[in-house]
């Protein structure tokens, strides 16, 4: 019969091999969970722990996720799903197959509250687009002005390629360029805030 000391011991070993095991079959079950799936998932269970998850399949989630709020909220959904495509092909390889609305949703969520570092910019994505993202007349929405394009932007440091984005809107018939909006009947007006990212440059399309 086992003394109460070796009794002790065996216990402890079964107990750290249980908890291996459980540890073990928990890493197998997120293995299996997509990151589309965890959109399912954001009713039931806290932001925080979606977070983590989401962070377990995609260490660089929080840094997709200031790209994801970087993107103007007028840029076609095509263009926001090439580039996101790309952007998880760079930061975050063997995802497999993602819904890219369920996951945009799943960043939203568990992100919501994350506050952005002071002074923190998402220099991996170069967007002209209008500083606003409602009339300045009527305080709708703007839409899409037409397909974007990319242009070649001049600096004192570098030359680089952007995207360009102009906006409308519906009810006004204004156009939103990134530095003035306006229209031939009413005349051109800059911005009374510029966007910081065009201070140190001249733009060419």
């Amino acid at each position: 019969m086992a003394s109460p000391f070796e009794q002790e011991f065996l216990a402890n070993i079964t107990e750290r091999k249980r908890k291996r095991s459980d540890i073990q079959e928990g890493l197998e079950r997120l293995k299996n969970v997509s990151v589309s799936e965890l959109s399912d998932l954001c009713s039931v269970v806290s932001k925080e722990d979606i977070l983590w998850l989401l962070q377990a399949k995609v260490p660089n989630a929080l840094r997709l996720a200031e790209i994801v709020r970087a993107m103007p909220s007028a840029m076609p959904k095509a263009t926001k799903n090439t580039l996101l495509a790309y952007y998880l092909n760079k930061f975050a390889t063997a995802v497999g197959e993602i819904d890219f609305d369920k996951f945009v949703n799943v960043l939203q969520f568990c992100t919501a509250d994350q506050q952005q570092k002071s002074g923190s910019e998402v220099t991996e994505m170069e967007i002209l687009a209008p500083p606003i993202r409602n009339c300045t007349k009527c305080k709708s929405p703007l839409i899409s002005q037409n397909k974007m394009c990319t242009v070649t932007v001049f600096s004192l440091q570098n030359v680089k390629s952007a995207m360009k984005l102009s906006c409308r809107c519906k009810e006004c018939k204004l156009n939103f360029g990134y530095s003035m909006f306006g229209n031939v009947e009413e005349g051109y007006h800059f911005y009374q805030k510029s966007d910081p990212m065009l201070r140190p440059a001249t733009t060419f399309s």
